[in-house]
């Protein structure tokens, strides 16, 4: 009986050992989160705010053509793709091998929980994000000829990214008013959908992260 005893406190400890390893390591997938989030968050301000800036020089149809060295480096510098690399590592192993039943704390498994929710509504929203790129780019490829774009070269003095070189003697390969427009309005949805769901998204993200940092150091 007390071998028993002497078993079951030992396996009730190694639990208790494991339970306290997966939480220093959703610390650490969290913090790495946070740092993911602040340079993805500071990079889609810069790519909004260009967004803007080509939305209004397609929309500007009259002087379209005279502006189309600028609606080139634009469309090369803004239209890029990006995404929060998550820090999943130790997700994956609570999940799949069912572990989070170590954790004994009902609010932080909440937590846990609810911040996987949120990292699924994120991947989400990119998807559609990735959606709305795919639909611009087929539709620019009627207007952007490739042979007139080089390299990434210096940097666009609005937002700091680096703009793409474009030769001197670029030109839209359509005038067309309508096919112009038509691009300038999927570039507004996706500029709408970056600031009113991809940003807010990300901002509440982070929040939940660290908040969710601060409840597992409080409680081990």
């Amino acid at each position: 009986f007390c071998g028993f005893l002497a078993e079951y406190q030992l396996e009730h400890k190694i639990e208790r050992d494991r339970e306290k390893d997966y939480m220093q390591g959703m610390i650490n997938d969290l913090s790495e989160d946070t740092v993911s989030i602040n340079e993805v968050f500071a990079f889609v301000k810069l790519v909004s705010k260009g967004l803007d800036s080509l939305k209004q020089n397609l929309y500007n149809t009259n002087t379209a053509d005279e502006n189309a060295n600028a609606i080139y480096q634009q469309y090369g510098a803004y239209l890029r793709r990006f995404g929060v690399r998550v820090s999943d590592q130790t997700t994956t192993q609570l999940r799949n091998s069912g572990q989070l039943r170590l954790v004994r704390k009902k609010e932080v498994t909440n937590k846990i929980s609810g911040y996987w929710k949120i990292t699924g509504q994120l991947e989400a929203i990119q998807g559609r994000i990735e959606s709305d790129m795919d639909e611009i780019s087929s539709l620019g490829d009627n207007i952007i000829n490739g042979k007139f774009l080089g390299a990434y070269s210096e940097r666009d003095s609005l937002t700091g990214l680096r703009v793409i070189e474009v030769l001197p003697e670029a030109e839209l390969m359509t005038s067309d008013k309508n096919t112009l427009i038509s691009l300038g309005n999927k570039i507004s949805r996706l500029k709408r959908r970056i600031d009113n769901f991809y940003l807010n998204n990300l901002s509440f993200m982070k929040r939940f992260a660290i908040n969710l940092i601060e409840l597992i150091k409080k409680e081990y």
